[in-house]
């Protein structure tokens, strides 16, 4: 293939590639969305908190808002929260990703807020289904916002900044530690584990390990595999109910015949209840602490009544010592 050939076909496959993204792929309309070459450079949205006439009160400014039903939405931005730079703990960079469909009505399809550096617990998100607001936890500082990518023609960043001291009411969802999913197709609203200044990890959902799914989703951490740990501290209430005065203590024999009839001690799972359900620690610990508590009563029910039995042992055999002597004068 010579030269001319070669950069005839080159043209004619540049064409059709510029043919396909012009004219888009039918339901997707990529001729919407265009991917800048730089980021945005930072914009700041204003002061934290206002002046001493309102008491330095804390603002609540708008960061996103949906102008129009027929709007696509796809970004990434960063929210820099900067509070009070005399203390560590004051400040926090959040990504927010926000999607919308050029069909959804008067809303988003999709919101995620995660913070990605800096104290999870700096700021709080009111989430409507068309809107997005945010404010500082802390006064003495200000709020900048860095749109990172626009995936779509349209930017649903309001125009205008809008701020206020009146909390927000009526939105959808709010989160002043936690991430934040929102799939506003489902009016599903997940929060997302964060870590937050003290080092400490916390999480809303389950925790799965070995596993993707659960058969209980009762439990918040499911193991699939072996789970070592040099102490374990399981919170318990204790048996000291047994020595409670009120207390009924089975008899032995009726502990006999439950026993004959379910093959188990009251009060403790059968070892077919064990294979199925497994087994709570706690709950166990406490029933079998149970049992030996009533163990002790049983023996010390036991030691009294062997006590009583060697007294009268004795004040018999007594008596028939002072009767002996009586029958040995008498001869």
């Amino acid at each position: 293939m010579n030269a001319r050939i070669l950069t005839q076909l080159k043209a004619g496959i540049g064409l059709l590639l510029l043919l396909f993204i012009s004219e888009g792929v039918t339901g997707c309309a990529l001729k919407d969305y265009t991917i800048p070459a730089v980021d945005s450079p930072w914009v700041n949205l204003g002061a934290v908190n206002s002046d001493v006439s309102d008491n330095y009160a804390l603002y609540h400014y708008k960061l996103l808002q949906v102008a129009a039903a027929a709007d696509p939405y796809a970004m990434i931005l960063d929210i820099n929260v900067l509070g009070d730079v005399n203390y560590y703990n004051r400040q926090a960079l959040y990504r927010i990703y926000v999607t919308k469909y050029t069909g959804t009505q008067s809303r988003f399809d999709g919101l995620e807020i995660e913070c990605t550096s800096g104290n999870p617990e700096a700021a709080i998100f009111y989430v409507y289904n068309n809107e997005v607001w945010v404010r500082s936890r802390y006064q003495w500082g200000s709020i900048q916002y860095k749109i990172i990518r626009n995936f779509a023609a349209k930017n649903p960043v309001p125009a205008t900044v809008t701020r206020t001291l009146t909390v927000p009411t009526g939105f959808l969802a709010s989160t002043q530690n936690y991430g934040l999913k929102c799939d506003f197709d489902n009016n599903v609203f997940i929060k997302l584990p964060y870590r937050n200044a003290a080092g400490n990890f916390l999480v809303d959902g389950n925790i799965l390990t070995g596993k993707t799914s659960q058969a209980n989703a009762a439990y918040k951490l499911d193991v699939n595999g072996d789970v070592r740990a040099n102490k374990l501290v399981v919170n318990t209430s204790g048996a000291d109910f047994v020595f409670d005065s009120a207390y009924r203590l089975r008899s032995l024999s009726e502990v006999k015949a439950f026993i004959r009839n379910n093959k188990h001690l009251p009060e403790i799972q059968s070892a077919a209840e064990m294979q199925a359900e497994g087994l709570d620690v706690g709950d166990s610990q406490t029933k079998l602490l149970q049992k030996i508590e009533e163990l002790t009563m049983y023996l010390i029910e036991l030691e009294e009544r062997a006590a009583t039995q060697q007294k009268r042992y004795e004040e018999k055999l007594t008596a028939l010592h002072k009767q002996l002597k009586i029958l040995q004068k008498a001869k």
